[in-house]
C-alpha cells in the first residue's frame, strides 16, 4: 500500500527537524576551538552573556523542536510544552539580535542615532514575533471535541484502520 502524500510530508518535516539538530551540532564542533580561544577566558559582560544565551539556548530549542517532531502525543495536552518551546526560541532569537546590534554599533563607531534606530527596529521585530506566535497558537488550538476524536483514532490499530 502506498502512503498518502500527507503522511509523507509530515515524515519529511520530521526528518528535516532532526537534520537541523545535526547541522547545529556539527557547526558547534567546527567553531568550538574559536569559542574557547575568544570567549572562555574573557570577563563576563553583556556581550558574553548574549553570546552564551544565543549559542546554547539554540540546542535546547532545537532539542525541543526535534522532540515535538518525533514524539507522538495523541493522549496529551502539549500546549505548555509548545509555549515553553516558543519562549525558548524567542529568547534565543532576541539574544542573537542583541549580538548583531552590538556588533553593528561597534562597527559604526558607536553612533547613538544608529543605536536608537537599531533598538527600535529590534523592538518592532520582537513584538511582531511574539504577536505572530500568539496568533498562530490561538488559530491552531485544537478544540476539546477534536481531542476526543484524536484519542479514539489513536486507539485504533494501524493495520485495521485502512483495511
Amino acid at each position: 500500500m502506498v502512503a498518502p502524500i500527507v503522511n509523507t510530508g509530515i515524515q519529511t518535516a520530521k526528518y528535516c527537524n532532526v537534520a537541523g539538530m545535526g547541522v547545529l551540532i556539527f557547526d558547534y564542533f567546527l567553531t568550538l576551538e574559536s569559542e574557547i580561544r575568544w570567549t572562555w577566558n574573557t570577563r563576563w559582560n553583556t556581550t558574553r552573556i548574549l553570546f552564551v544565551i544565543s549559542r546554547y539556548m539554540a540546542f535546547v530549542a532545537a532539542g525541543m523542536t526535534s522532540y515535538a517532531a518525533i514524539a507522538t502525543r495523541a493522549n496529551e495536552n502539549c500546549s505548555r510544552f509548545s509555549q515553553a518551546s516558543n519562549a525558548i526560541h524567542i529568547i534565543s532569537i532576541v539574544a542573537s539580535e542583541g549580538l548583531l546590534i552590538i556588533r553593528t554599533y561597534a562597527f559604526w563607531q558607536q553612533k547613538k542615532k544608529l543605536l536608537a534606530v537599531l533598538l527600535v527596529l529590534a523592538a518592532i521585530c520582537i513584538a511582531c514575533a511574539v504577536s505572530i506566535t500568539q496568533v498562530t497558537t490561538l488559530l491552531f488550538k485544537i478544540p476539546p471535541q477534536a481531542t476526543a476524536l484524536l484519542k479514539q483514532v489513536a486507539a485504533v490499530p494501524f493495520n485495521t484502520a485502512f483495511s
